[in-house]
């Protein structure tokens, strides 16, 4: 999995050329949500699930309170928390009231370590992907395929084989694991995909299981 990006025309104004100069826009690969951020924490660490969801919550109720007494929260190595407020414009500076002023936004401002560690990150063109033309049947058929020549199959191999985006993929491949035909392994950024077999039968994360057999 790397990071990606795409090219899009600027927009149209007034004026301009036909041809429009492109930009780059960063693709996203997705959320990595809480509880994937802490199954990968915890299969690279001492710590246990509960650990984790523990020191989160700390520092989310610590970092809430600072910023509800008028701190900015400096994260060493992620970065700092501020609040951002709304009120009405006015003219005069007396006509101001507290009670109309109030909390509009938490900005970030990501510390000068985290912004040098992702400076050297490769970025690749993303592909572009368009509506998948397959059938269901065919999809089935060319994964098939693919699984009988690779070992596994990850969710952006799979966009790629059958020409679809990353919400299909991942309710092809979810579906096809509650069907039978694949096992997950791993979670978050790890996960792929393998072929169920009696000699190849995996549960969540990996661990193998014997479905009674002794």
């Amino acid at each position: 999995m790397s990071a990606n990006y795409k090219l899009a025309r600027m927009p149209k104004r007034k004026g301009d050329l036909e041809t429009r100069p492109y930009h780059v826009r960063f693709a996203s690969n997705g959320t990595i949500h809480t509880k994937e951020f802490m199954t990968v924490a915890r299969d690279h660490s001492s710590f246990t699930e509960g650990d984790i969801r523990g020191v989160l919550q700390l520092v989310q109720d610590m970092m809430t309170d600072y910023l509800m007494m008028g701190y900015n929260v400096e994260v060493e190595g992620i970065g700092t928390f501020s609040i951002s407020l709304r009120a009405p414009l006015v003219t005069n500076k007396r006509k101001m009231r507290s009670e109309q002023v109030s909390f509009r936004t938490v900005l970030y401002r990501p510390s000068a370590a985290l912004r040098e560690r992702l400076r050297p990150m490769p970025v690749y063109r993303a592909e572009e992907v368009k509506k998948s033309e397959f059938t269901w049947e065919e999809c089935q058929k060319r994964l098939e395929e693919y699984l009988a020549k690779e070992p596994f199959i990850t969710g952006s191999e799979y966009m790629r084989l059958n020409h679809c985006g990353r919400t299909k993929a991942s309710n092809d491949l979810r579906r096809l694991k509650k069907e039978g035909m694949l096992e997950r392994i791993g979670n978050g950024p790890v996960t792929h995909y393998v072929k169920r077999s009696p000699d190849n039968q995996f549960g969540e994360g990996g661990v193998k299981i014997s479905y009674g057999r002794k």
